[in-house]
């Protein structure tokens, strides 16, 4: 559970249309992963519902009896689009059954208690009967496609490198680009540091060093001035200088 995942759970920031199918058909997803991190699975584990096939003829009739009371909502409507999935009934049907002891025990006059022993006792069954029913639910067998999985030997393979995902690519790349820049940006400061120091007359301070990159851009873009050596001076001309200079003086 991520604080993303919390962000866009809100649609805060449903601003294009993308976004808007991207929150209708991919949170649904998110929340099926969610629930399954807060059951103490993981987030792609495949998990197996409990239904009612596991118990006997006769129990099963009973709880059907008590099931026809409990969603009668839901339940052979007169309008078949309204009627819920046999399957979804049977598998919510079984969660209730199973886990009502717990429920009873945290809060036993609560409004979800009385209505499951309303709708048994209405059924005609006792209390006794309702606290036998999560017993067979708890008992009940593995699949047989779960036993030969456990009976295989477990094999070690290297798990396959992933592939990076296409936002993932985007924020390398956007990495990439953001660092590009901020190196463009230390050279312009540091060629608009040697220009000034230039304007002034001041050398660069030893604190702005360019990059070995800059000094040979600058060395190829910038011709090489040669320098220009003086003529030599003779001995005689410099003697004969002072000579005259010594004459003038007398």
């Amino acid at each position: 559970m991520t604080a993303r995942w919390i962000f866009d759970r809100g649609a805060w920031n449903l601003t294009t249309t993308n976004k808007g199918f991207n929150y209708i058909f991919n949170t649904s997803k998110q929340d099926h992963m969610i629930a399954k991190v807060l059951s103490g699975y993981k987030p792609k584990a495949a998990i197996l519902l409990q239904d009612l096939s596991s118990v006997d003829s006769q129990t099963l009739e009973s709880i059907d009896e008590v099931q026809r009371n409990l969603l009668v909502a839901c339940y052979q409507l007169e309008t078949e689009i309204y009627n819920v999935n046999k399957k979804v009934i049977d598998v919510l049907t079984a969660g209730v059954v199973r886990h009502n002891p717990l429920l009873k025990s945290l809060s036993p006059r609560s409004p979800a208690v009385k209505r499951i022993e309303t709708c048994v006792t209405h059924a005609g069954h006792s209390l006794a009967d309702l606290l036998a029913w999560p017993t067979h639910l708890a008992k009940a067998p593995v699949s047989c496609t779960d036993i030969a999985q456990d009976d295989k030997p477990q094999v070690h393979r290297d798990p396959k490198p992933r592939e990076t995902s296409y936002e993932q690519k985007v924020i390398d790349h956007q990495s990439a680009v953001i660092e590009h820049f901020i190196e463009n940006s230390n050279r312009q400061e540091a060629r608009m540091d040697r220009f000034e120091a230039k304007m002034n007359g001041n050398p660069v301070p030893p604190t702005r060093k360019r990059a070995k990159g800059d000094e040979d851009a600058d060395d190829f873009s910038k011709p090489k001035k040669k320098q220009r050596r003086g003529s030599a001076t003779d001995l005689h001309a410099t003697w004969f200088t002072w000579y005259a200079q010594e004459s003038v003086g007398k």
